[in-house]
């Protein structure tokens, strides 16, 4: 875990933290949040990040910039964007990666800012968030530069990755914007260069309409899409005002003012907004109502390779879908609307795969064909991204302090896990909560929670690092 050395916050902003976090209407927290972000810490010269700091081939989030230290789980948000759009976008909510207490209120704020909002271009959608104060003049002209921009030629992941390697370096040599702001960008682009990189690995072979313009036109359509924008960023700042962590971070940098970044919180409501908008996306990219399948989700029934196949992302005319499976059970089958599910099984672990090649057709006229490539053993036996949000700057004088594992890795039915404290004493653990006793001797702490997958014994730990006496990091 990577950690930023930076000032103690001074009195006056903790006080403006705890106001914000005790607000009651999560409408009046966003509010607030809101106008923190727009007094964003400003930095001097162009504090550019090499490239090799700054993102992985995996598509990891940039490292620090001057004085804005890069979110605490940028490795863990990268790698769940990717996962759910490759594996569980059409057989998992997106909500169900916030803690369960929040995801009502969360998608009931999203859904309301969002229609406040023009949702018809990304510029217009841009501006109506600038005259709510939700974002800045600066952080709008940026989306829409980029929005503007198509995606160059590309053929390769490789040639994905230097897209978004030059974007980085873009927002990190960037005058003008906050700190806040650069860290929200970061997110943002480790977003879609993930959910581009989900796209192009569902299907090895894929073919998509000529008349469509091809995989790679289709792509940018969908990354640059007003749903997918405004997902993005209506999902980070509802993420932060209903988040346990309160989702904000005061830095005092060196040479720059007090500022507010978006932290954990705020990355993963960025990344459920994108999920959310995800199929609004394909639609509004649609060339018609004929467009082929684009992702296979599954949804896992037990330990071993058998689940359900839900194909998604096809036009809404599509009549039925033939499946042909190599190293699978059933060898055929067709499936109808509404959701064309199947359940399947792989025959053989690897080296061999489960091989679906799907046929749609449009009425009576057979579509392109599908090819998707995928191993059911390893998805079985897989632990999932588990994140940690409560409060990351405290004073353990006060006393105990609550925070909640969340994400797939707290399913049940499923995992398994446990919690340890760094520098503290855990008073009480209920399901995914936790209450913590920090050590007031210590400057620093951390949560940890070790979750073990009961199908392959397999276990990860995550950690939260906590900061003591008002001051570090996330």
């Amino acid at each position: 875990m990577r950690t930023v050395s930076i000032p103690i916050i001074p009195d006056v902003v903790l006080s403006a933290f705890r106001f914000i976090r005790k607000a009651q209407s999560i409408e009046f927290k966003v509010v607030l949040l809101s106008a923190f972000l727009m007094s964003g810490c400003q930095k001097d010269g162009l504090g550019v990040v090499h490239q090799e700091q700054m993102i992985s081939q995996q598509g990891d989030l940039a490292g620090s910039e001057a004085g804005c230290p890069t979110p605490w789980n940028a490795e863990d948000l990268a790698e769940l964007s990717y996962r759910h759009v490759r594996y569980w976008q059409a057989s998992v909510d997106p909500v169900e990666y916030l803690p369960a207490s929040i995801r009502t209120s969360f998608r009931a704020s999203y859904d309301s800012l969002l229609a406040l909002v023009d949702q018809t271009s990304v510029s217009s959608g841009m501006q109506a968030l600038v005259q709510m104060d939700v974002i800045t003049p600066t952080l709008s002209g940026w989306l829409e530069a980029y929005a503007a921009s198509p995606l160059p030629a590309i053929s390769t992941l490789a040639d994905l990755h230097g897209h978004f390697v030059v974007q980085h370096l873009g927002v990190s040599q960037h005058s003008s914007l906050s700190c806040g702001e650069k860290i929200y960008l970061h997110t943002f682009l480790d977003i879609q260069e993930q959910v581009a990189r989900a796209l192009f690995e569902s299907w090895p072979e894929m073919v998509l309409r000529a008349d469509c313009g091809g995989f790679w036109q289709q792509l940018g359509c969908i990354l640059n899409s007003p749903a997918v924008f405004l997902g993005n960023i209506i999902g980070g700042v509802v993420g932060a005002a209903v988040l346990p962590s309160g989702g904000i971070l005061g830095v005092a940098a060196a040479g720059s003012s007090i500022g507010i970044l978006l932290g954990p919180a705020a990355g993963i409501g960025a990344a459920v907004g994108v999920f959310i908008a995800l199929p609004f996306a394909l639609e509004y990219c649609a060339c018609d109502d004929c467009s082929p399948v684009l992702g296979l989700s599954f949804d896992m029934l037990d330990c071993g390779p058998n689940g359900i196949a839900i194909p998604w992302g096809m036009g809404k005319d599509i009549s039925q879908i033939e499946w042909f499976n190599d190293n699978g059970l059933p060898e055929y089958a067709i499936t109808y609307p509404p959701t064309f599910e199947l359940q399947v099984s792989q025959i053989l672990p690897l080296p061999e795969y489960l091989t679906s090649t799907l046929y749609p057709k449009c009425g009576e006229e057979e579509i392109t064909w599908s090819r998707a490539v995928n191993d059911l053993y390893e998805l079985s036996k897989t632990v999932e991204v588990t994140s940690i949000l409560g409060e990351t700057q405290v004073l353990p004088q006060l006393g105990a302090y609550d925070y909640v594992a969340y994400g797939l890795g707290v399913d049940p039915n499923r995992y398994t896990y446990s919690f340890h404290a760094l520098h503290g004493t855990i008073l009480s653990v209920n399901g995914p909560y936790v209450s913590i006793l920090w050590d007031d001797q210590e400057d620093w702490g951390g949560v940890q929670v070790t979750v073990h997958n009961i199908c392959s014994n397999r276990q990860r730990t995550f950690e939260l690092r906590v900061d003591f006496d008002g001051g570090g990091m996330l």
